[in-house]
């Protein structure tokens, strides 16, 4: 059996004691029936997508698209008591920078064009937390500039028809939190769907887009302690999306403040007043989603960190019960490297932290290589 078999065969041990959060109890998340039916909220748009495309005569084209931090998406709905939404607004401030530089074909004249586009306007919700959907017009506004200069045939104001579906993935008595799962093709936001990485011949396309929402009763205590923490967790999300090796630091500047609206919102009246019967349900939590995503970008350059900087990257993902049977096969085969390095480099302060990190979580693979490399144990 290979070593990547055996580590497979061991995963259902390691998520047995990762306390990783059981499915919802059903494909129907809904707003929790509170004594609230005023909800508030904001969708967290961040990221980038960059592409890359080769033609046969040698000229080339690059395009980086740049959500930008003036973006500001928030909405305020009403739900009934079987936590359908009665009617709502989504107030929408979308600004976004694409940039490309090249060559023309044949001629391989070089090119520098920019675009600005700023969509704004108000749309309407209808649906469930299940299927939140948000529609209407926006006033679309864009500049496109060729080295510098206004191309005016390009540059103008138009409305856009837009339609974006958010579905929940956690539901408690003071928070609901999803992600986008479809928009409207020509929306900046339908690039969310783009696959991570995309790879030809000629052409190679790199997604880091994210767009998730996060609502709670609109009735809160201190509406300002609230705002700040959301616009904590925000800004932590955007940067941590940005980052091409993040480190534990990174992670943890997310998973902070959510603990604190966490546990800002539980103070509530709501959650102690909670219906008799009704459970918190999740498919995945919304800062799980966040963290898995960030893991995955670190561990497909593991030689970049250290087996210390692995294992804190794990630990910051076992906090908030991120690790996946993929991350964790990930990060075994990448543990195992640096195990081998260590070994033939004599790097025994190495091998102490991976023989340490085995130890804790019970693999027995790495423990007993670390076991025999620095001679200790029976």
């Amino acid at each position: 059996m290979t070593a990547v078999l055996r580590r497979s065969a061991l995963v259902v041990v390691l998520l047995a004691s990762l306390a990783i959060p059981a499915d919802a109890q059903s494909d129907e998340l809904s707003f929790p029936p509170i004594d609230s039916t005023s909800w508030e909220g904001l969708v967290l748009v961040s990221g980038w997508i960059a592409s890359d495309a080769t033609n046969e005569d040698g000229s080339f084209t690059t395009t980086e698209t740049d959500i930008i931090n003036d973006t500001s998406i928030s909405f305020e709905l009403s739900v009934d008591d079987k936590g359908q939404v009665t009617g709502g607004t989504m107030h929408v401030n979308l600004v976004w920078f694409v940039e490309s530089v090249g060559t023309a074909p044949t001629t391989l004249d070089p090119f520098h064009v920019s675009h600005y586009h700023h969509e704004t306007g108000n749309l309407d919700l209808s649906g469930s937390a299940n299927k939140l959907v948000a529609s209407g017009s926006l006033e679309h506004e864009s500049v496109t500039e060729a080295e510098g200069q206004k191309i005016d045939e390009v540059s103008g104001t138009e409305t856009d028809e837009v339609e974006w579906v958010f579905s929940a993935s956690e539901a408690s008595c003071v928070r609901v939190a999803g992600q986008l799962t479809a928009a409207t093709a020509g929306s900046i936001m339908n690039s969310v769907f783009v696959p991570l990485d995309v790879a030809s011949e000629s052409d190679h396309i790199h997604n880091e887009l994210v767009a998730t929402f996060i609502a709670y009763p609109a009735t809160v205590e201190d509406p300002a302690a609230i705002k700040q923490y959301l616009d904590e967790v925000q800004q932590a999300a955007d940067e941590l999306s940005r980052r091409d090796l993040p480190e534990a630091i990174h992670l943890l500047a997310v998973i902070r403040p959510w603990q604190d609206l966490g546990a800002q919102l539980a103070r509530l009246d709501q959650c102690q007043q909670a219906s008799v019967g009704w459970q918190p349900e999740f498919t995945q939590s919304w800062l799980a989603k966040q963290i898995q995503n960030a893991l995955h970008k670190a561990l497909k350059e593991p030689d970049s960190y250290t087996a210390s900087e692995l294992i804190d990257l794990w630990d910051a993902g076992l906090e908030e019960s991120a690790l996946n049977s993929e991350l964790i096969i990930q990060f075994l085969d990448a543990f195992h490297d640096k195990l081998n390095e260590a070994i033939a480099d004599n790097d025994t302060s190495t091998i102490w932290d991976i023989y340490a990190f085995s130890s804790q979580y019970g693999y027995p693979l790495l423990h007993d290589q670390a076991q025999k490399a620095l001679g200790v144990g029976g």
